[in-house]
């Protein structure tokens, strides 16, 4: 019984005393909602012995399974990897906005059994923190949004329900005819910064989402929230600001077929329109620029005085969505 007594002790300060064989810190910059935090991980062997097959399982990277190079370590080595996180709009830290938390596990082979390490992680006070998450901070920029698949078809976007389109490409131009293009991370964000060789004044930027860019299961599905092109006029963009969403169904196709205008072309004020007496409307130049919004009574639309052109009338309720094409003599 002695015996068995000393053998636990023995086993107790074993267990008590035992020092982790890797060394593995997290470092994260800040994100930007629509791009990407950077993310450094630094693994040291800190045993007396040779590991293999070294890894890193990080669910909220790009690359959630990262196989390191070197993936073999001798005791003292040191190896260092980069990643990167996608951010959305949706992204919280518990019910704080625009923080991030985070953190990693690093594996591998010694002398025949696995062994598994946590990230030591940096908190907001810059302390490093054993086996603890890597914090970092989320910024907003002025211009972001999200293209989505309408899958609740609600007509807007809904966090963990809708479908987000990674990839998918915006093309930003100016009235010079300067170019340039995002594209949406992994999360179905994108964000926006105007080069300085983009000239115009504020308010004359327009965006077009590139729909041939989606995935070929989607490039046919219509567009029910958002416009595109649209303004990027906004100083300060809401998360929901430059929402696009897509269906492979507008909402009442069979009503949008069913409403119409006369005359066209207009050559007064007035318009009329077959099956749609009373709601509001909105008129667009076909940059998507919005001129004018009012309603429509008994079927008639009195606009301002309005120049010869092309414009699009938009017709949104609850149950029917229409564009129009006008043209004003």
């Amino acid at each position: 019984m002695k015996t068995i007594f000393q053998l636990i002790a023995v086993l107790c300060t074993l267990f008590s005393t035992a020092q982790p064989e890797l060394d593995f810190d997290m470092d994260v910059n800040f994100g930007r909602v629509g791009g990407y935090a950077d993310v450094t991980y630094t693994i040291t062997n800190i045993s007396s012995n040779t590991i293999n097959n070294l890894s890193i399982n990080h669910t909220d990277a790009v690359n959630p399974i990262l196989t390191l190079n070197p993936s073999t370590l001798a005791p003292g080595a040191t190896v260092i990897a980069t990643g990167k996180i996608a951010i959305s709009g949706d992204r919280y830290n518990g019910n704080i906005p625009f923080l991030g938390s985070t953190q990693a596990t690093a594996n591998g082979i010694m002398n025949g059994t696995a062994i598994s390490e946590l990230s030591d992680g940096i908190d907001f006070q810059g302390n490093r923190v054993d086996d603890g998450a890597s914090d970092y901070q989320i910024s907003t920029p002025e211009r972001i949004g999200v293209v989505y698949i309408d899958d609740d078809s609600d007509g807007a976007y809904t966090q963990g329900t809708d479908t987000t389109i990674s990839n998918a490409t915006i093309n930003i131009s100016d009235q010079n005819g300067n170019m340039f293009s995002v594209m949406t991370n992994e999360t179905g964000w994108w964000n926006a910064d105007i080069p300085d060789s983009m000239v115009n004044t504020a308010g004359d930027f327009l965006g077009t989402v590139d729909q041939s860019s989606f995935p070929s299961s989607f490039t046919n599905y219509f567009l029910i929230d958002g416009l595109s092109p649209f303004q990027l006029v906004f100083p300060l963009a809401a998360q929901f600001e430059f929402a696009h969403g897509y269906t492979d169904q507008p909402a009442s196709i069979e009503d949008v077929k069913e409403i119409s205008a006369y005359p066209i072309p207009m050559t007064g004020n007035t318009l009329f329109l077959n099956n749609y007496e009373t709601g509001a409307v909105k008129l667009y130049f076909l940059d998507g620029k919005e001129i004018w919004k009012g309603e429509v009574t008994d079927g008639r639309i009195e606009f301002d005085v309005l120049k010869n052109g092309f414009y699009i009338l938009r017709v949104i309720t609850q149950d029917k969505i229409a564009s129009i094409k006008l043209l004003k003599k």
